[in-house]
């Protein structure tokens, strides 16, 4: 069967295959009648692999950031799909001014979901398999315009099945990344055609097509925010002149504009996200050093996903101080992708784009432009990962060329099976939040995570002093986990120690000084230590620099200040 095979493939493949001839579209626009009856074929069966490692997490529910952005949401739980439209991504933003993030789409879909179905983890699971299928087939439609079946196919089944995916696809918050994958490949895929399209009326839809992807996208996440570059790099590998993205790019800065305006009016800031603990008291320069130590990680995720993590921030992975071996194994790494981009924009244009895809795509969430909320997440790593996808199906043409079309089946056939396996074995953990704990416990129990869980377990408990010892290691990873310190002086102020209870809420203050809940903290803390006139005075502060007021007013309330003192 395989042998009668090759004829039609190398026929396919000398049709279409990109890695010739680039620029060519005839193939695209006509296909032989045996070519698209593969490429229905070869749709049906990646979509299917797409799902069939992660169909475990049907019987997963709500777990990890589920139970803040999902189960506490009231905007989410009431289905207020046109409230999701004009809401933060996370219910309490209030907690800090000028964060929460916006991703109406994310937010909007997810109420959708919780208005048709409720509380049935399933349900909202069976709609990331279902995403996750549709990024896969738009992918396979995406690379298929440049290379053979045989070849797309073995590039999207590598995607399809990928172990780091599967934070993504098995826990519900994921369908940001789902969406944000799905609205950037079909913004790619509609700027292909407009680069061939020839009437007026066709381009016009097209574009609308593409703009309306592009504010989709970055509506269901940030990371999408990297469509016009990539843009850019589909026309340098189309072979065109790079001037007829400018207009589209043009178009795509004025989308962008908009939905920062969109941004600033519902969340306050134009970014939103509160810096990670472990990166808000570096300076510059080590943040630096810290994106770029991050690069051997996203090359281990990548090609050698064994060891898969739910939190990598302290003591899992450290800031880097210094300039040390790491950080200089990562600035190589990096420099090393886009010269090999330029090195192969002529010989292998398609893996010239699956790496320029990644850089351009993994730089927003790296640490090296923004700060971001975390030090890294495999989540991130969704769509930047269609850079790997575009390397495998540029390696397939390779030996396609070749005639070593038995060598690629059996190269992808073995790499989909460990990786296929390896990310089945992963979706259970994402089963709920004690099950994504109990994983980071038996694989990193030195991490500031565990050690907090501990701790709250100590204290309600009653075992005071190994809950003091737990949250002491914990704020020695994390000094400026503005959480973990109001969480420890609550903690200090229950069990007697009030010195340290006021140290810890002063620190939280310190940390930020705009938040009203370290006022409200503070303010309980005092009255458990018997000082209400102090707590009183410390909410009257809160009200002059604390945004918004709403929590500060309530603990008025139950503190009965008098109204003379309220501004």
């Amino acid at each position: 069967m395989l042998r009668r095979s090759l004829p039609r493939a190398r026929a396919d493949r000398d049709a279409t295959d990109a890695l010739s001839s680039p620029s060519s579209t005839a193939a695209r626009e006509a296909p032989s009648p045996n070519a698209t009856r593969s490429d229905r074929v070869a749709v049906a069966c990646l979509a299917l692999l797409a799902v069939l490692p992660h169909i475990g997490a049907l019987a997963n529910g709500f777990a990890w950031d589920d139970g803040f952005i999902v189960l506490s949401n009231p905007i989410v739980r009431a289905g207020d799909v046109l409230g999701a439209l004009r809401a933060p991504w996370w219910p309490d933003a209030s907690t800090f001014t000028g964060s929460g993030l916006y991703r109406p789409v994310s937010s909007a879909a997810l109420a959708l979901q919780w208005g048709l179905w409720g509380e049935r983890a399933s349900l909202f699971h069976l709609v990331g398999l279902a995403l996750h299928a549709g990024v896969v087939v738009l992918l396979f439609v995406l690379l298929r315009g440049w290379v053979s079946t045989w070849a797309a196919s073995a590039g999207t089944a590598v995607f399809a099945v990928h172990p780091v995916h599967v934070e993504a696809v098995a826990n519900v918050v994921g369908q940001a990344e789902l969406l944000a994958g799905l609205f950037t490949l079909c913004g790619c895929l509609l700027y292909r055609r407009w680069l061939d399209s020839e009437t007026m009326a066709s381009r016009l839809v097209l574009l609308s097509g593409v703009v309306a992807s592009y504010a989709l996208g970055f509506g269901a996440k940030e990371i999408a925010v990297t469509l016009p570059v990539l843009v850019a790099l589909i026309t340098i590998l189309e072979r065109r002149p790079i001037v007829r993205a400018l207009p589209v790019v043009a178009l795509l800065g004025g989308v962008l504009m908009w939905m920062l305006a969109l941004r600033v009016q519902v969340v306050g800031s134009l970014r939103g996200e509160v810096t990670a603990p472990e990166l808000a008291g570096l300076s510059y320069t080590s943040r630096i050093w810290t994106g770029l130590s991050l690069w051997p990680d996203y090359v281990r995720l990548l090609f050698a996903p064994i060891e898969l993590v739910a939190d990598y921030g302290p003591a899992v992975r450290f800031p880097a101080a210094d300039l040390d071996p790491l950080v200089v194994l990562g600035g190589l790494i990096l420099l090393a992708v886009p010269v090999s981009a330029w090195a192969l924009r002529s010989r292998a244009p398609l893996a010239a784009l699956g790496l320029g895809w990644f850089v351009v795509v993994i730089l927003p969430v790296s640490n090296l432009i923004v700060p971001a909320g975390v030090i890294l997440a495999e989540r991130s790593l969704y769509l930047p990962s269609v850079g790997l996808a575009c390397g495998v199906a540029a390696l397939g043409g390779w030996m396609l060329r070749l005639g070593r079309l038995r060598a690629l089946v059996a190269v992808a056939t073995l790499l989909c099976a460990i990786f296929g396996l390896r990310s089945a074995a992963r979706v259970p953990v994402w089963r709920d939040s004690a099950s994504v704990l109990a994983s980071l416990e038996r694989s990193h129990p030195e991490s500031h995570v565990v050690i907090r869980a501990q701790a709250i377990r100590d204290m309600e408990q009653g075992r005071f002093d190994e809950a003091r010892a737990g949250f002491e290691r914990a704020l020695q990873l994390q000094p400026l986990h503005f959480s973990l310190l109001t969480e420890a002086a609550q903690f200090e102020a229950v069990a007697g120690g009030a010195g340290p209870a006021r140290q810890l809420a002063l620190r939280a203050i310190a940390v930020y000084p705009t938040s009203p809940h370290g006022y409200v903290v503070m303010s309980r803390v005092l009255r458990l230590t018997g000082d209400t006139a102090a707590a009183r005075s410390i909410l009257v502060e809160g009200l002059r620099v604390a945004d918004p007021l709403a929590p500060i007013w309530t603990e008025l309330e139950r503190t009965r200040v008098p109204t003379e003192a309220r501004r």
